[in-house]
């Protein structure tokens, strides 16, 4: 590495994960399993798939131009000479600037913070920071307004700077972000930073028209800045026979840190595909050393290629150092979009009335795929007022692109999973309604490859010794051999389970019209459906269950099954847990954690700080509870005295949700969480305090949550979800800690959350 004078900007992309309001109990069970573990090659309800992403970059390219200008932007990205970790790619050709010193201001509680800005010829990051924002200040339905307006520079001439790019992620109580302005002129050395309102918050539910004075000096000598090491030629990936050989990966640049590499290219389509485009990948890449051992990733967030071209997707990774060389890059597929020119129609008749469906079953082929049009919903609301349309394809497929040529819909949305998804379309007017014609312009699949790439360091940068990335004590392979020659439940295995899943067999896929809550009998396998509801939990004793129902929590005696609201909770409040001596309920409301008697009395707020916290579970005996409360570093896992006093702190779970159990003596704990320089989570045993951690499984593309303690401790329960089906099922999977032993249990057709007598 190098020292420079100048000091870098950000290269940054937009965005901000922040806080939303509490949701339904149903809506955060639905997505819980989700949440928690992020595997690779994911894909989710109607989340944005990888190949979107390519799609936001061409965006962000758009806005980028308008800074630059078309004909140079390309030119000025290539102009960019090192890199700085969390920072970006830097372009110290005419000096850089840096803000002087963080400001801060606060009202109300809140704090916003200018943590950093950096500016050099072309463009201006600021880096700023709020927190301490109350629960209350977010909208409490979604279709109500909130802030969306993004900040400005305002020089001293009054000229408004807009971003054009950005980055950020959120917490419970507060957000960071990252923008990308356009450059401040040389001479200007003091701006002021315009925040119209908090990002997402309602209309006047929190303070607004913030305004802070930024003052630039240059940037100090002592800035470290990694050199960025070009490849001549670039490293080149071998296709499978059947692919053209121009068609693959390309390593062009190389990153040195102190403890990793970045690897930078490009996936080039070349005369490939002569009438369809590469759009990026939905499949995470496998990284392997010499040894063939998976080698850990992550994708630089503070690294923005831009290409210029069509039919090439850049790429980065970071991987740290110690792997045996050579390292391989193996990209299974890419995703593609193919033309299509076709149109389908269906009568909505005169008056379709709100969620009315029609069965359509009309098939068609595009590009050698073949796609069929099951049916066609209309919906009302602010957000969804249109119809969705919704598909089966072939496996490869992930999504079609509509137009309705007829009319102006206001927007569109989709998503979906390979081989199922929807579209459709919001219209700002009146609905269309009788004979509507829709034409398909479109069709996105998975195109096989695979493409391998080779790459090895320069000889005095290879370790002198190759470090072992963690080694799971079950491995996707372990579960898979599991599943196809089970073991036998082991002997004497007993007490009730209690899960989330379909209670009403109607034959369509599982949603919260044909969920609920059961209880499983693990000796005899007889179910109990308790009714419509989410987040269940057993007493101790396995005598009664709890639940989150549609008007609040209820309580079931499951000898009488009588089943009978708990008085003084509300439609809102989830995820209860009984006390060990199960005379009390601990749950969620407003994003606090309350207690309650079964029978209505005794409610008390326990905690009450603007970050929401999430409930793991209650001390062996019963005087705390353990909750985590999301932070900017992750989950910050703590402990809280019912007898009063402020919470201690555990220690920090890398995770966005937590999925985390202690065990029945409370010394051990069972949580997901991402692996160090990884995209992927694993379910990690440590003790109580979070000191020596074990890496208990790691399992790919499938999910693993929910873990949960059989009553005597010795053994682990958790559920096993291939989220990457059209239609995921969920497996509960013993675990024997101690003898690195899986178990999957058949029958229960549920998520498991509990486990008692």
């Amino acid at each position: 590495m190098t020292e420079h004078a100048p000091r870098p900007d950000l290269d940054s992309v937009i965005r901000q994960a922040l806080q939303t309001p509490d949701p339904s109990p149903v809506f955060v069970e639905r997505l819980h399993g989700q949440l928690v573990s992020a595997p690779r090659g994911r894909r989710t309800g109607r989340a944005l798939t990888l190949w979107a992403w390519a799609l936001a970059a061409v965006v962000v390219l758009i806005l980028a131009a308008l800074f630059v200008g078309p004909n140079d932007l390309v030119a000025a990205l290539q102009r960019l000479l090192g890199y700085i970790p969390g920072i970006g790619m830097v372009d110290e050709a005419g000096g850089l600037r840096v803000l002087a010193e963080p400001v801060s201001r606060q009202r109300e509680g809140i704090t916003v913070t200018v943590e950093q800005a950096v500016l050099d010829s072309e463009r201006t990051v600021v880096v700023y920071q709020a927190d301490g924002i109350p629960h209350t200040a977010y909208p409490d339905r979604e279709d109500s307004p909130f802030c969306g307006n993004d900040p400005r520079l305002r020089l001293s001439d009054g000229t408004l700077l807009s971003p054009g790019e950005g980055s950020g992620r959120g917490w419970g109580s507060g957000f960071e972000s990252r923008m990308v302005f356009p450059a401040v002129p040389a001479g200007v050395d003091q701006v002021n930073f315009i925040l119209p309102c908090l990002m997402d918050t309602a209309p006047g539910a929190a303070p607004e028209d913030w305004e802070l004075p930024l003052r630039f000096v240059a940037a100090p000598p002592e800035l470290t800045v990694a050199p960025v090491r070009e490849l001549t030629p670039p490293a080149a990936s071998t296709a499978p026979a059947e692919a053209p050989a121009e068609m693959g990966l390309s390593l062009e640049q190389v990153i040195e840190l102190e403890d990793a590499y970045i690897l930078m290219g490009s996936f080039r389509q070349g005369d490939a595909l002569p009438q369809a485009m590469v759009m990026g990948i939905s499949v995470w890449p496998e990284i392997t050393n010499a040894a063939g051992q998976t080698w850990p990733f992550d994708i630089p967030d503070d690294i923005y290629q831009p290409t210029g071209e069509a039919g090439i997707f850049p790429w980065a990774y970071q991987v740290p150092k110690g792997f045996a060389a050579p390292l391989t890059i193996t990209l299974a597929a890419v995703d593609v979009e193919f033309p299509a020119d076709l149109s389908f129609s269906f009568n909505a008749g005169p008056a379709p009335q709100p969620e009315q469906e029609w069965t359509l079953n009309q098939e068609f082929e595009i590009a050698g795929y073949s796609v069929r049009l099951i049916s066609a919903v209309r919906h009302e609301g602010p957000r969804q007022n249109g119809y969705e349309f919704f598909f089966e394809a072939d496996p490869e497929v992930s999504m079609v692109s509509i137009e309705d040529p007829e009319h102006a819909p206001a927007g569109g949305y989709g998503g979906g999973s390979l081989g199922g998804f929807s579209a459709g379309f919001v219209y700002s007017g009146p609905v269309p309604t009788g004979v509507l014609t829709f034409h398909v312009t479109g069709l996105m699949a998975q195109y096989p490859g695979p493409w391998t790439l080779t790459w090895s360091p320069p000889g005095e940068d290879l370790p002198a010794t190759s470090v072992a990335p963690p080694q799971a004590c079950l491995t996707l392979e372990a579960w898979q051999q599991a599943l196809t020659d089970p073991a036998p439940p082991p002997e004497g295995l007993a007490g009730h389970l209690i899960a989330y899943g379909r209670i009403v067999e109607d034959g369509q896929q599982l949603s919260p019209e044909n969920a609920g809550v059961f209880v499983f009998d693990l000796a005899s396998g007889q179910r109990l459906v308790l009714g419509p509801g989410t987040w269940p939990s057993l007493s101790p004793d396995g005598v009664r269950a709890a639940y989150a129902g549609p008007g609040g929590l209820r309580v079931v005696d499951l000898a009488t099954g009588e089943n009978r609201p708990v008085p003084g909770t509300a439609p809102n409040d989830y995820g209860p847990r009984w006390s060990p001596d199960g005379s009390q309920l601990a749950f969620r409301r407003d994003l606090n954690l309350y207690l309650i008697n079964p029978d209505g009395t005794g409610l008390r707020r326990v905690t009450a700080g603007p970050e929401y916290e999430l409930l793991v579970d209650w001390s062996a005996d019963g005087s705390q509870l353990v909750y985590a409360a999301p932070g900017p570093q992750g989950l910050r896992l703590r402990s809280i005295d019912l007898a009063g006093g402020a919470p201690s702190e555990l220690f920090v779970i890398d995770a966005k949700d937590i999925s985390a159990a202690l065990s029945p003596d409370g010394l051990q704990i069972a949580y997901m969480e991402r692996l160090p320089g990884s995209m992927e989570y694993g379910l990690f045993l440590a003790a109580a305090d979070g000191s020596q951690p074990r890496l208990l499984a790691l399992f790919g593309g499938l999910a693993i949550t929910h873990p949960v303690w059989s009553p005597d401790g010795e053994w682990l329960l958790v559920n096993v979800t291939n989220i990457g089906q059209v239609s995921p099922a969920t497996v509960p999977m013993l675990i024997d800690p101690s003898a690195c032993q899986a178990i999957p249990l058949a029958g229960i057709d549920g998520t498991v959350q509990d486990w008692s007598r």
